[in-house]
């Protein structure tokens, strides 16, 4: 499963050199002045609460079609024990695949009221557009080993040495491709995603690299068409 919890980012220099393409912001929806909430009080179950939420959310400020919706599921729900808030976090998923930014969390108070809500979220994939062949991790995995270490990256040969099912926290299997790695800190390990960019998801490769200290981790999602790196984040405390 992804780990979205970052804990540290990249300076944005450090995605420019490899021209990442411009994310779009999040969307937060808050009350409107003078309101107590984004929709009435309810005695429905919260789950119930947030799927009519995202819905009308989706096809009001979101502007996306019934398919991105389809593709959002909840993955987590909890109840903050101080003030009785409910949160749902809903992630999206096409073609058994996960969408690494396509996230949406709905918070609901004890009244059964929507008290806000954000994220970002993506429209389905297009007919025709599938998921990276698995021929093509060895490339990708080049990008993202160029991108982490240069020096490495240049000289950079890999083969794939076995490959892995691996269940996430919603009982999700994704295939992990290990990948032999000489030079840095450990093997890459690498796997099929989407990646939201614009309004739309593009087929991807999520790599995670072990910098040659040994010490230095980096999450990396190469375009699996282009091999452009997509985004590069550091999970390494400084």
């Amino acid at each position: 499963m992804r780990i979205r919890t970052l804990l540290s980012l990249l300076p944005l220099a450090a995605l420019a050199q490899h021209d990442a393409p411009e994310q779009p912001a999040p969307l937060h929806l808050f009350r409107a002045k003078g309101a107590t909430a984004l929709t009435e009080s309810s005695a429905e179950a919260p789950r119930e609460i947030g799927s009519r939420f995202l819905a009308a959310s989706a096809a009001g400020e979101l502007k996306l079609s019934a398919g991105a919706v389809a593709g959002a599921e909840l993955v987590k729900q909890y109840k903050s024990a101080h003030n009785g808030v409910t949160h749902l976090v809903y992630r999206q998923r096409f073609q058994q695949a996960d969408v690494v930014n396509g996230e949406w969390t709905v918070n609901i108070d004890r009244e059964g009221r929507v008290i806000n809500a954000g994220g970002g979220l993506f429209e389905a994939p297009s007919a025709g557009v599938v998921l990276p062949s698995a021929f093509s991790v060895t490339r990708a995995a080049k990008a993202a080993a160029d991108a982490v270490n240069r020096e490495l990256g240049a000289r950079f040969r890999t083969d794939v040495l076995r490959a892995e099912s691996r269940m996430d926290s919603a009982a999700h299997a994704s295939t992990v491709q290990h990948l032999a790695a000489s030079g840095f800190g450990a093997d890459l390990e690498g796997r099929q995603v989407w990646f939201g960019v614009g309004r739309d998801v593009v087929p991807a490769w999520e790599f995670y690299v072990l910098d040659q200290d040994g010490i230095h981790t980096f999450n990396v999602i190469v375009d699996a068409v282009t091999r452009r790196i997509l985004e590069k984040q550091s999970l390494t405390f400084e």
